[in-house]
């Protein structure tokens, strides 16, 4: 077995005798409602961190695991109740433990130094009860405040805040497709917003779920 990260998408690679893989691609998207405030004249600026149990099976028959961040959100600026955009990508293995942990991080800039900004709240759960837990392909649950297992970081900002917040993790198996499009984008005239220069256009590109939902 041997393993990947490319970009947002974590891979095992396992194949059966046949040469086929075992796995099933989900999408995992996430957002939250009801984040406490942590800054003092401000909503927070929240960011997600996933975090992957990696375990290791000794000679002497015990075993020991190790948390790996493996991806996080975009930061979202002064608000409670974020969207995150970014999709994220994962192999599921129905005889398998796949142990996740979602950390929400009230971020001062744009970095991934999680460990030196305040601490809001996390959520641990395996892949497969996420899957058996959802429901409308959405699970939910409290942010719990106590430091997680095994990371140096300080919650006494929010250990005592009576505003406890909630994780909504949307999942749902992705659908491997034969076609592949590619087109060009480009504008023409478009309308100037800046007062001393020309607009900084960008486009973004949504999709139609099968409940009507635009992401």
């Amino acid at each position: 077995m041997s393993v990947s990260v490319p970009g947002n998408y974590y891979q095992y690679t396992d194949y059966n005798k046949n040469g086929k893989s075992l796995a099933s691609k989900v999408e995992i998207r996430i957002s939250c409602k009801d984040l406490p405030s942590l800054d003092s004249f401000s909503k927070s600026d929240p960011k997600v961190f996933i975090f992957l149990e990696k375990v290791t099976y000794n000679s002497d028959g015990t075993t020991t695991s190790a948390w790996e961040n493996i991806d996080s959100t975009e930061r979202i600026k002064n608000q409670d109740c974020p969207i995150f955009t970014k999709s994220f990508y994962i192999d599921y293995y129905f005889e398998m433990i796949q142990r996740l942990r979602f950390v929400v991080i009230d971020m001062d800039t744009d970095s991934n130094e999680w460990s030196k900004n305040d601490f809001i709240g996390y959520t641990e759960k395996t892949l497969g009860d996420l899957i058996s837990g959802c429901e409308d392909n959405v699970y939910t649950a409290e942010l719990l405040t106590e430091i997680p297992k095994g990371m140096k970081i300080t919650n006494f900002k929010v250990r005592d805040n009576k505003r406890k917040g909630r994780i909504l993790i949307k999942i749902k198996e992705v659908v491997n497709s034969d076609y592949m499009f590619n087109f060009d984008i480009s504008g023409n005239d478009l309308d100037k917003k800046d007062t001393f220069g020309k607009s900084d256009p960008f486009i973004i590109i949504s999709r139609i779920e099968n409940n009507g939902e635009v992401c």
